[in-house]
């Protein structure tokens, strides 16, 4: 059995390398499993138990590097109780600590996705995931901008004609706008409260948007998550996150999106 307290520093270096390494291989290995659930098209896969199985061995640091080395990944959110680490930014970056009765997850991994080479990359990236669906069964999506960006529109009286709203909105503003022009009072139930969408409404004041960056520290391979978003009035909208070159919308700091593999 080894004494950590009497083992010399390079030892559980080794060690420790040894067992990222070998959590990288289950977490490998775990992306050919796939076990099918009659209520969803969606399969688990154990890539799922994998994971789990690397933070109960590794703890929160041997998983984040694990993860780190891996080439589907791009971005990494931690758990704000469990510490900040390079390469990673705490969830509450993107407000995923609140306070719903559900468990939170301990690591948020963002999947690598990439633009096959059209014109207008938003209408045309592939996302790399732990799933067996083919092209065209739909999935939840990736950080990557051509998962953010989607269409909306909007017809009637109560809304301007042929405008194009070059403001960011979220689907709690839809909810929010609706109530307004119905006359009905929503008070806030939690941080989730939207905005009227006042631009795309006759004689409505057009808000600024201003856009903002969040960047973490760099890891020990140099990767950093990044994440990019815009502000209107005190809401935030998130345009894209992840590692830059391996998320549309998140160039390389070469300033060249990288494809997959490379």
């Amino acid at each position: 059995m080894l004494d950590v307290r009497t083992a010399s520093p390079a030892r559980l270096r080794a060690i420790q390398a040894a067992l990222v390494i070998t959590g990288s291989a289950l977490m490998a290995l775990g992306a050919h499993v796939s076990i099918p659930v009659p209520w969803s098209p969606v399969p688990i896969t154990g890539q799922t138990f994998a994971l789990a199985l690397v933070v109960a061995l590794l703890g929160t640091r041997g998983a984040v590097a694990a993860l780190l080395d891996q080439d589907y990944v791009s971005g990494l959110f931690v758990d704000d109780k469990l510490g900040h680490f390079p390469g990673t930014l705490p969830m509450s970056e993107l407000y995923l600590k609140g306070k719903a009765v559900t468990p939170n997850p301990s690591i948020v991994v963002n999947f690598r996705s990439y633009a096959t080479g059209c014109d207008e990359p938003t209408n045309c990236s592939v996302e790399v995931s732990d799933t067996v669906l083919r092209q065209g069964q739909g999935m939840h999506g990736s950080f990557g901008r051509g998962d953010t960006l989607n269409f909306t529109a909007a017809i009637g009286p109560d809304f301007k004609a042929g405008y194009v709203d070059p403001l960011p909105v979220s689907n709690a503003d839809v909810g929010m706008t609706m109530a307004q022009l119905m006359g009905l009072r929503t008070p806030a139930a939690g941080g989730l409260t939207g905005r009227v969408m006042s631009e795309a409404l006759p004689n409505g004041i057009i808000p600024k948007a201003v856009d903002g960056t969040i960047t973490s520290k760099r890891a020990a391979n140099g990767l950093r998550t990044v994440v990019k978003y815009q502000r209107v009035l005190s809401q935030r909208y998130f345009d894209a996150a992840g590692f830059p070159g391996r998320t549309v919308g998140l160039d390389a700091e070469g300033g060249k999106q990288k494809t997959a593999g490379k």
